[in-house]
């Protein structure tokens, strides 16, 4: 993300609103015209505190639930076997096909 917002810093012209998505809650002074998205050319520079800031969190696992009765563990267990659902209702909304049913 940082790599990205310096090529953002470097080439404004080639990034909106919608592209540099990320990347521009690191840079200093970046403003979008609220017609076109596109970036406001001013002195944009990098977000050293940001950066640093969230440096702190680098390496960790983090998942908010509402289940205050399970274990850290069994928490983490659920949530890493979300991707079978996800999965799931991936390839039924692709490659299910049925005729209309009419009740």
């Amino acid at each position: 993300m940082i790599n990205k917002a310096k090529r953002l810093i470097d080439n404004p012209g080639f990034y909106t609103k919608a592209t540099s998505y990320g990347a521009a809650s690191y840079v200093h002074n970046i403003s979008f015209d609220k017609k076109t998205d596109e970036i406001v050319k001013k002195e944009l520079s990098l977000d050293w505190d940001k950066i640093k800031e969230e440096e702190k969190y680098d390496g960790y696992y983090a998942i908010v639930s509402s289940e205050i009765d399970k274990s850290a563990q069994e928490i983490r267990d659920i949530y890493s076997g979300l991707w079978k659902i996800e999965e799931t209702f991936k390839i039924t909304k692709s490659e299910f096909e049925a005729r209309p049913v009419y009740l």
